[in-house]
C-alpha cells in the first residue's frame, strides 16, 4: 500500500490536466451548440408523442413551459465556465446534473461519448483541472498528486480496450461484419486491415501510450485511427475530435510544463510523495469508480443468445460498432376484435427517426412503444385491442428477418419478461 499510495501521489505538472479541461470544456460547449442546431428540444423531446425512458426513470419528464430552454441555457454558461475554469466544481456539477437530466429522457438519445462525457464530469468535480489555465488565479498551483492524471487516463483506455473486448466475436472476426456494410467493401485487405488492425489497435493503444517508447507511434497511430473514424463513420459527432485531444493527458507532464515555462520541472523533483494525502472518501470512490468501470460492461455475461441481436446491454458498455442493422419494414396493427377492426399504424407519425433507428437495435423499447399504443387504444374504447408488430430487420448482412412473431400479440407481453422469450432468434449467416 505505501508504494501504490507513493505512486497515486507522486507531484505531476498541474498544466496537463488544465489543457485537458478546456479541451473538454470546448466539445461540451459544442455539444450544446449541436443541441440548438438540430433543435432538440423541440424536434426531439416535443415532438414526438412518446418518450422511452430508461426502466425506474419513468418518472423523469420534459421541464413545462421553457423549463427545457432555460435548462439549455444554463448547461451552455456551465459549460463556457468549465473551460474558463471559472467557479469549476459548481460549473460541472451544474452541468453533470442538467445534461443527465436530458440524456435520461429518451433511450434514443444514448450515446458513448455522451456517457463518456458524464463520467469526466464527475471525476473533474473531485480533481483540480483549474489549477492551471484557469480564470480563477486562487486555486493555481504548479503540482498535482498522480492519481487525478491517472484517473482520467483510465477512463480512457477503459473506452479503448472494452471497445475491442466487444469485437471478440464470430461476426466481427469471421463474417468481417458491420465493416463490410459500413465501408461498402468485400472481403480484401483493406478490410483486413480494419477488422484485425482495429481490434489491435483498441486492445493495445492505450497501454502503448501509457509506455514511453511506444509512446510516440502510439500517438501517431490513434491520430490515424480517429481521422478514419470522422471519415468513415457520419453519426459518431464529436467522438473522434475529442478522443484525440485527450491524447494530451498522456502527454509527459514534465513535457507540458517545459512548453510554457523556461525553468520548467524538472524528473527529479516530482519525487516527493509526502505534500498530498489521498483521504478515505477519495480513496474509496477510486476503489469503487475503477470497479465499476471494470465489472458494469461484463453484465451482457449475464444474459443467454447473443445479446447483440437481443439488445441486452448494449449501453453504458463500449459496444461500439458491431451491429449494423438495416430496416426493411415497420408497421404496426391495432386488432378490435369487437368491432372487428383492424387499424395499421405508421410509426413515424409517432416517433422520430433517431427513436425508430434506436427501436431497430433495441426491441425491449417495441414492447414499450406496443404498452402505449395499448394505452391510446384503450382510451379511445377498444375494451381489449391486439397489437401486432412487423418489424423486419438484415442484422450485420445476414437475410432479414422479423424481431418478432408478427402474429404475436404484443399487449400480452409482460414488460419484465425476458427478450429471449419472445424475440425470434438470430438467423445464421450471412443472407444472398
Amino acid at each position: 500500500m505505501q508504494k501504490i499510495q507513493f505512486i497515486l501521489l507522486r507531484p505531476v505538472s498541474s498544466k496537463v490536466l488544465g489543457l485537458f479541461r478546456i479541451l473538454f470544456g470546448l466539445c461540451l460547449v459544442y455539444e450544446i451548440f449541436y443541441y440548438l442546431q438540430i433543435d432538440l428540444i423541440n424536434l426531439g423531446l416535443r415532438q414526438p408523442l412518446m418518450l422511452f425512458p430508461y426502466k425506474g426513470l419513468e418518472w423523469i419528464q420534459p421541464l413545462p413551459g421553457k423549463g427545457m430552454e432555460v435548462l439549455v441555457f444554463l448547461l451552455l454558461i456551465s459549460a463556457i465556465c468549465i473551460t474558463a475554469g471559472f467557479l469549476m466544481r459548481i460549473a460541472s456539477l451544474v452541468f453533470l446534473i442538467g445534461f443527465s437530466y436530458i440524456f435520461f429522457l429518451d433511450k434514443s438519445l444514448y450515446n458513448n461519448h455522451l456517457y463518456l462525457f458524464l463520467l469526466l464530469l464527475i471525476i473533474l468535480i473531485i480533481t483540480d483541472t483549474d489549477a492551471a489555465f484557469s480564470f480563477d488565479k486562487r486555486k493555481h498551483k504548479a503540482m498535482i498528486p498522480f492519481w487525478q492524471l491517472m484517473i482520467f487516463q483510465f477512463q480512457i483506455i477503459i473506452v479503448y480496450f472494452y471497445g475491442g473486448l466487444a469485437k471478440l466475436n464470430p461476426d466481427w472476426l469471421v463474417m468481417h461484419q458491420p465493416v463490410k456494410i459500413l465501408t461498402d467493401s468485400t472481403d480484401g485487405f483493406q478490410t483486413y486491415i480494419m477488422i484485425y488492425g482495429g481490434l489491435i489497435f483498441d486492445l493495445l493503444i492505450g497501454f502503448a501510450l501509457l509506455w514511453k517508447p511506444t509512446r510516440a507511434f502510439a500517438f501517431m497511430a490513434a491520430l490515424v485511427f480517429n481521422i478514419l473514424n470522422a471519415v468513415i463513420f457520419n453519426d459518431i459527432g464529436i467522438f473522434p475530435f475529442f478522443m484525440m485531444a485527450s491524447l494530451v493527458l498522456f502527454v509527459d507532464p514534465v513535457k507540458v510544463d517545459s512548453w510554457f515555462e523556461k525553468g520548467h520541472l524538472k524528473k527529479k523533483d516530482t519525487n516527493v510523495s509526502h505534500v498530498f494525502r489521498l483521504n478515505k472518501p477519495v480513496q474509496a470512490f477510486l476503489l469503487l469508480y475503477i470497479l465499476f468501470q471494470v465489472l458494469f460492461p461484463f453484465r451482457h455475461l449475464r444474459y443467454k443468445g447473443n445479446v447483440d441481436w437481443y439488445g441486452e446491454a448494449q449501453r453504458f458498455s463500449w459496444r461500439m460498432k458491431i451491429q449494423q442493422r438495416d430496416l426493411k419494414e415497420f408497421s404496426m396493427d391495432v386488432l378490435d376484435f369487437d368491432q372487428k377492426h383492424i387499424l395499421t399504424l405508421e410509426p413515424n407519425k409517432y416517433l422520430t427517426s433517431a427513436q425508430i433507428l434506436s427501436l431497430q437495435q433495441d426491441p425491449a423499447m417495441l414492447l414499450t412503444f406496443a404498452k402505449f399504443i395499448e394505452k391510446d387504444a384503450k382510451s379511445k374504447g377498444m375494451r381489449k385491442p391486439v397489437i401486432r408488430a412487423r418489424l423486419v430487420v438484415s442484422f450485420n448482412g445476414r437475410a432479414p428477418q422479423p424481431v418478432v412473431d408478427p402474429e404475436k400479440d404484443l399487449c400480452e407481453i409482460s414488460s419484465d419478461a425476458p427478450l429471449a422469450a419472445w424475440v425470434t432468434k438470430l438467423n445464421g449467416n450471412e443472407g444472398d
